[in-house]
C-alpha cells in the first residue's frame, strides 16, 4: 500500500505512530521522517484516522445484531429452516426433521395471519 504525510513532527506525533504501527502489525521501521512530517504506510494512517479525536464523545458501539434470516424456498437445507424457526420463536433443534420443521412454520405463520 502507498505511504501518506503525517505531520508535523513532534515527540508525540512519533509516538502515536510507532503505537498504531504495531497495533495494526506494519513494521516500525517503514515510518520515516521527511521534511515537516513523516512518511507512513496507508494502513497506520488509516487506523489513525479511526481514533477518536482530543474531546471527542465515542459512543459505544452496539453489538452487532445477528443477520435476520428470510424464510427459506423448500428446496433449501434443513439448517436453514431451523435458523429460520429458531429465529421467529419456535421450539425446534437439530433432532426435528426438516419436514416437521417446516409444519411448524407454516403452522407459526397461519396462526399469526389469523390474529
Amino acid at each position: 500500500m502507498a505511504d501518506g504525510f503525517f505531520g508535523p513532527r513532534s515527540r508525540e506525533h512519533a509516538r502515536l505512530l510507532l503505537d498504531a504501527a504495531d497495533k495494526v502489525g506494519v513494521d516500525q521501521h517503514l515510518i520515516r521522517t521527511t521534511n515537516g512530517g513523516y512518511l507512513v504506510p496507508q494502513e497506520v494512517l488509516d487506523f489513525i484516522n479511526d481514533l477518536p479525536k482530543e474531546g471527542e464523545v465515542v459512543e459505544p458501539k452496539e453489538e452487532a445484531e445477528a443477520e435476520t434470516p428470510s424464510r427459506p424456498n423448500v428446496n433449501e437445507p434443513k439448517a436453514d429452516w431451523l435458523a429460520y424457526a429458531q429465529h421467529i420463536g419456535l421450539d425446534v433443534s437439530d433432532e426435528t426433521s426438516k419436514a416437521e420443521i417446516i409444519e411448524a412454520v407454516k403452522a407459526a405463520e397461519t396462526t399469526e395471519e389469523q390474529k
